[in-house]
């Protein structure tokens, strides 16, 4: 494109076919494969933290304050991340950040063996681990479409689904295993993990050169905020997916004042969160089909839609069976919903301000796990968790209500519409 904002219409052009299947492209499943190691070693991460300073503390508030450190570090530079990301290598870029997570990582084991951990250093740890998805995460997205041919993309970010969901999947019980054998092995598994991918990006070939922007392709941090509020359907496609980021966040509270409530054990719990993981891995399997069977917008409103119905379903009393099932089906659809937000949004831009909206739009997004917390929070000290879930039903009816309207993004074509 020339120019670095999309046109009216969200269509997409047709790529030309490839001739090496994707299973056979080396070069993707190597950096695949070391992203893989990366993203499970930040979710085992995830749960030893918390436990780690609930242990030496005693203090849920701390515990609680490491996440909410890492991800408002990973929102405030966000944008700037993905300046970074449109104007300097990229390679440089996405090894300097893995790099800095498996220094970050290293560091709280280190201090357990010399007996010098503190809770200050933790909270370091979690600035270096958002910096590093800051300016990492758009990087990454941008060295994908430098390894796959244009035809290829759309499958190669359905195997990335694959790689999330199973990452959220076996990510927490690793990091408990690890925990109980050991409260610093998980962070030493986090380091390896990230130094593997380092690695992958090291020894992958691919142009880490920026591209040299078209026309106005500069225009500073905030371009990727004008992009997207340059086209209305883009406005609304990013407005459903920050609000099923919203709830998505706050349902996970819900479900665990629900488990309380019913007297679950820990083992329980763990099922049961497990099961929209797995709701995320099938969906991510059944992507092209869910495209195939809708177009874009109509995809988006039908999952957004299903999400709204479903929620209040999680307060119905049926058992753990039926809460696994209810999880499974609202994550069934949002691995396809993520591939059509780069057919929607990533690929209508210019290379040269992708990584500032790419960045944008996933800070919009982030944002919603603080929000859905806090609202969660807030629902719960008050309601029960039926009454909660219904508020978040409404909650998304918003932002879905308003997306219904916009014919333009209804009428939305695939890359062959």
């Amino acid at each position: 494109m020339g120019e670095d904002r999309p046109s009216g219409s969200v269509g997409v052009r047709a790529p030309a076919s490839a001739a090496v299947p994707l299973r056979r492209n080396r070069r993707f499943q190597v950096f695949w494969a070391g992203a893989v190691s990366s993203l499970l070693g930040l979710r085992i991460a995830g749960l030893a933290y918390p436990l780690l300073i609930l242990a030496r503390t005693g203090s849920p508030a701390t515990a609680g304050a490491f996440g909410a450190v890492q991800t408002g570090t990973m929102l405030v530079l966000a944008v700037p991340g993905g300046a970074v990301a449109d104007r300097a290598n990229r390679r440089t870029v996405l090894a300097g950040a893995l790099a800095l997570q498996a220094a970050a990582l290293a560091g709280v084991p280190i201090a357990m063996a010399l007996h010098g951990l503190t809770v200050a250093q933790l909270m370091s740890t979690a600035v270096l681990l958002g910096a590093g998805t800051a300016f990492g995460g758009p990087v990454r997205m941008l060295a994908l479409r430098s390894l796959v041919p244009p035809a290829q993309l759309s499958q190669a970010l359905v195997q990335e689904e694959v790689r999330t969901s199973g990452g959220n999947l076996l990510g927490t019980p690793l990091g408990g295993a690890l925990y109980a054998l050991g409260s610093g092995l998980p962070f030493v598994a986090s380091a390896v993990g990230c130094v593997l991918a380092m690695i992958s990006v090291l020894v992958v070939r691919f142009d880490g050169r920026a591209t040299r922007p078209a026309r106005g392709g500069r225009g500073g941090l905030l371009k990727g905020v004008r992009v997207l509020w340059a086209v209305g359907p883009l406005r609304s496609v990013l407005f459903l997916v920050a609000g099923l980021g919203v709830v998505n966040a706050a349902l996970t509270l819900v479900v665990l004042v629900r488990l309380q409530h019913d007297g679950a054990s820990p083992r329980v719990v763990g099922m049961v969160l497990a099961a929209g993981a797995l709701g995320g891995v099938l969906g991510a399997l059944l992507t092209r089909r869910l495209h195939a069977a809708l177009a874009p917008g109509r995809l988006l409103l039908a999952v957004s839609g299903c999400v709204v119905i479903l929620l209040p379903l999680v307060a119905v009393p049926w058992g753990t069976g039926w809460l696994m099932l209810v999880l499974a089906l609202i994550a069934l659809g949002q691995p396809g919903l993520t591939v059509m937000l780069d057919i929607l949004v990533f690929r209508q831009v210019d290379d040269a301000v992708r990584g500032r909206v790419i960045a944008t739009t996933v800070a919009a997004v982030g944002v919603g796990t603080p929000l859905g917390n806090v609202l969660a929070g807030v629902l719960l000290q008050f309601a029960s968790p039926a009454v909660a879930s219904a508020v978040l039903a409404a909650v998304l009816c918003v932002p879905l209500v308003t997306a219904g309207l916009d014919s333009e993004l209804r009428s939305a074509p695939w890359p062959d519409g």
